[in-house]
């Protein structure tokens, strides 16, 4: 029996302004809602949507450029309580780019309607070890709060570790650390308790479920699982449902007049 059921459709993007979603996360402050992002040539506005595909929520992020945002990530500070959110501007089309950037803030919980604006988040900055590389992926372990980014235009994708205490002054080094047997990878995301991986190109889904105290490492040097994935137009982003049950995907609006939010709910046996 495959590990996920044959995907379903939950709801359409209604809103023009994220015809070009690069990357989604799953709310944890605010209910069966997701975080979406635009990518390059686009605002720097983060948009919260619901399982239907309406905007409910956005927020322009002060003082930040989106050069090319890609992708989204989360964990939980287990010391704070509170939900950290990253945003990847990784991308790298055209191998110019002499540094990257993450930014990271605080999940915004949708209390007060009227704030459009955030302030407050760290901006920081990475170099890969070996040079340019272009990248449309980055996840955060919930385990141990460390970050990896994943390239996409090699032969085989290259996955590269973040130092375990971020600079806010210095430039940072990315580690490669190990390669995947395919190239194009547009997204992944962790489960929140850490127990499952997803690695999506534009024509697979990739799928590790991690064994006890296994390091992130001892997970993607093993063989994964295929999942049965229908491709969509430009589909470019992959997270996980906030209970771990299942998984959600969303592609650009490219060619297609329909940009659908897709629900794999998880087998059980």
């Amino acid at each position: 029996m495959t590990s996920f059921k044959p995907s379903v459709v939950m709801g359409l993007i209604q809103d023009s302004l994220l015809a070009e979603a690069s990357g989604i996360i799953a709310s944890r402050s605010n209910q069966d809602m997701f975080w979406v992002i635009n990518d390059s040539g686009n605002e720097p506005i983060l948009f919260l949507i619901n399982k239907s595909g309406e905007t409910i929520h956005s927020y322009w992020i002060d003082g930040i450029d989106n050069y090319d945002w890609e992708d989204l990530g989360m964990y939980t500070d287990i010391t704070t309580g509170k939900n950290k959110l990253y945003i990847g501007d990784i991308g790298d089309n055209f191998a110019i780019r002499d540094h990257i950037n993450v930014i990271v803030f605080d999940e915004p919980k949708i209390q007060h309607p009227n704030d459009t604006i955030l302030y407050e988040y760290q901006n920081y900055c990475f170099r890969y070890e070996d040079g340019i590389r272009d990248a449309e992926t980055i996840l955060v372990d919930p385990v141990d709060s460390r970050m990896y980014i994943i390239s996409k235009r090699e032969e085989h994708a290259r996955i590269y570790e973040a130092p375990k205490n971020f600079s806010a002054t210095d430039t940072m080094q990315l580690i490669y650390k190990l390669s995947l047997p395919l190239n194009n990878i547009t997204s992944g995301d962790i489960s929140p308790d850490g127990k499952d991986i997803l690695v999506k190109s534009y024509n697979s889904i990739l799928y590790w479920k991690r064994e006890k105290n296994e390091s992130l490492h001892e997970v993607w040097s093993r063989d994964f699982e295929l999942i049965n994935y229908v491709p969509e137009p430009q589909g470019e982003s992959i997270c996980w449902a906030v209970d771990g049950n299942g998984f959600f995907t969303l592609s650009e609006k490219s060619w297609s007049d329909k940009q659908v939010l897709y629900y794999y709910e998880r087998n059980t046996p």
